[in-house]
């Protein structure tokens, strides 16, 4: 079982909203918050690439939470607010625990410059 010292970063979870009025006035599309919770973030060094003639420097990831009804339908379409940066769901979630307490995401952040 996962301890719960090991979950110290506050995750928020964005989905798109339909039907959301922006400051302006505008209808449309906007994230809107969907799960709050403790979670694990564990950052693989960045990287830097060459594609297409620009550089690319992203940042990836792995995110443990909790299990849970509202987790397990967390997709991959949403992304997740971590440590003051959003990241977008690459893959996941993977059951890590053979009690499935424990759920992993592949993350990452960070594009063309």
């Amino acid at each position: 079982m996962a301890r719960g010292g090991n979950y110290r970063d506050r995750a928020v979870f964005l989905r798109e909203a339909p039907g959301v009025v922006d400051k302006y006035g505008n209808e449309g599309d906007a994230p809107a918050e969907f799960l709050r919770l403790w979670a694990d973030l564990r950052e693989t060094p960045g990287r830097e690439k060459l594609i297409a003639g620009r550089l690319e420097d992203k940042v990836t990831g792995t995110l443990r939470i909790r299990s849970g009804a509202k987790a397990r339908s967390i997709l991959a379409s949403d992304t997740v607010s971590v440590r003051g940066a959003t990241w977008s769901i690459t893959a996941g979630p993977a059951q890590v625990s053979r009690k499935g307490d424990v759920l992993e995401f592949l993350i990452e952040r960070g594009g063309a410059l």
